[in-house]
Parts: C-alpha cells; sequence; structure tokens
C-alpha cells in the first residue's frame, strides 16, 4: 500500500507546478503585485513586477494597468516595472473634482515617492505619454528617459524650434 502513495505524492506535485506555472497572471488585478497608497485624498492601485532598475508605464485615458500586461510581461524580465492606474480609471479611486493631467502627474510623481523609488524610465501611452511627458517636466528628478506614445502635448513656453531644446 505504501508503493502507490509514494509514486503518487511526486505525480501530485508535478500537477500542481504545471497548472500553476500555466495559470496566466491577471495585470491590473494581482493581489500578489497589488497595493494600494492614498495621494490628494485618493486612494490609488498599483502593481510592482520584476526586478532591476525601475520603470514607470502610464496607461492612456479610460485605461488601466490591464491595458500594459504585453509590455509587463517583456519587461518585468529586466526590469522593475511599476505600472499605477490614474485615478478616476482601474481600481484606483474617483475625484471628488475635475481631474486634469497635472493632478494625474503628481500622483505619478506620489507613487515613486511613496516608493523610494530613484528615477525611473517612463513609457506613457496617449495621456499617460502626456503624463509621462510632464513628470519630467514637473519632477525632473525623478525621471531618466521618457518613451511617450501617442501624445499630443504642447506646454506653453516650449517651442520645439528652439535650439537650445537640444
Amino acid at each position: 500500500m505504501r508503493r502507490p502513495i509514494r509514486l503518487l505524492c511526486p505525480l501530485l506535485l508535478f500537477l500542481a507546478v504545471a497548472l500553476h506555472a500555466q495559470t496566466p497572471v491577471k495585470y491590473g488585478a494581482n493581489p500578489a503585485a497589488g497595493s494600494t497608497f492614498t495621494h490628494d485624498g485618493i486612494k490609488l492601485y498599483y502593481e510592482i513586477y520584476g526586478s532591476g532598475e525601475p520603470v514607470l508605464l502610464v496607461h492612456g485615458n479610460g485605461g488601466s494597468i490591464g491595458n500594459f500586461k504585453a509590455q509587463i510581461e517583456y519587461f518585468r524580465r529586466h526590469y522593475k516595472v511599476i505600472a499605477m492606474d490614474s485615478r478616476d480609471q482601474g481600481r484606483s479611486g474617483d475625484s471628488t473634482d475635475n481631474i486634469t493631467y497635472e493632478k494625474m502627474t503628481d500622483d505619478l510623481a506620489a507613487l515613486l515617492d511613496h516608493l523610494q523609488s530613484g528615477p525611473v524610465y517612463v513609457l506613457g501611452w496617449s495621456d499617460g505619454g502626456i503624463e509621462g511627458l510632464l513628470l519630467g517636466i514637473r519632477h525632473p528628478a525623478k525621471v531618466k528617459k521618457i518613451a511617450a506614445m501617442a501624445a499630443n502635448l504642447d506646454p506653453p513656453g516650449l517651442d520645439p524650434r528652439n535650439p537650445q531644446l537640444d
């Protein structure tokens, strides 16, 4: 009777490991990687994956952390990936007044302060690209480099024809 049990235990362990390995990560709703903090009276949800130099992913309007599942899956192999749901979106709380790019940008800066993170690489899409650019303008010490995709930012006083911007 002992022999079948001895054979069955390794098989059950193998199946448990195999099933666990095949369970996809639900980015944007992962309690193992997610947490919250409060800034400006708003409870903000974020997730962290991987290790290494920090990369901040910033989603677009109406989006959430889940929009970056392919990017998180890729970058987490080499970087510490930080992603947050913007206020009024995803799992983050709602504002009592109008949201602005500046408020959402300051939320990102507060997240980096909360995590005691040094300067980060920023990857932003659409409104997230705008927030990434504003993070570089409003909080330059928090940013290493910015990749902004589909952003449409034209801050006053910034003339792209100015050779001093190079």
